[in-house]
């Protein structure tokens, strides 16, 4: 298997499809790259039906307009990425495996499926990602 890419770019939309972003890729000299990608971890039939909306709406408000950094595999004509979020987060969750350091940033970045699954425990709350992104998430002591 190859090993994955290393890769920048901002969000553009997530995609009906669960687990799908639209992402605008900065290939570097002002040329830019707008593809389809599945983030790691994260398909449709992992997430109960119930919660499938809920789940979109947390991934909108966690990721469009936002810088990301990804770490791309293509598999069958698909690109897989690890995602995680390039912006500085005010109050990370309270969740080790949610924040991790990434080669090139000099300061640990919000990894997405991790998160995804930080939430599925309070429920998909998109609310909870906001207060994450803006300094207001306190964890329960």
């Amino acid at each position: 298997m190859p090993e994955p890419r290393t890769h920048y770019g901002k969000v553009l939309s997530v995609e009906p499809r669960l687990g799908t972003l639209r992402v605008d890729f900065d290939l570097g000299f002002g040329v830019r790259l707008s593809r389809l990608v599945d983030i790691e971890g994260v398909a449709p039939d992992m997430v109960d039906e119930r919660h499938r909306n809920a789940v979109q709406h947390c991934l909108v408000v966690l990721l469009v307009g936002r810088r990301v950094i990804l770490r791309t595999r293509q598999i069958e004509g698909r690109t897989i990425a690890r995602v995680y979020v390039a912006d500085v987060i005010k109050t990370p969750p309270d969740d080790e495996a949610t924040m991790v350091r990434v080669p090139g940033t000099d300061h640990a970045v919000l990894a997405v499926g991790p998160f995804l699954r930080w939430l599925s425990v309070r429920n998909y709350r998109a609310s909870l990602v906001a207060k994450v992104l803006n300094g207001k998430y306190y964890a329960a002591a």
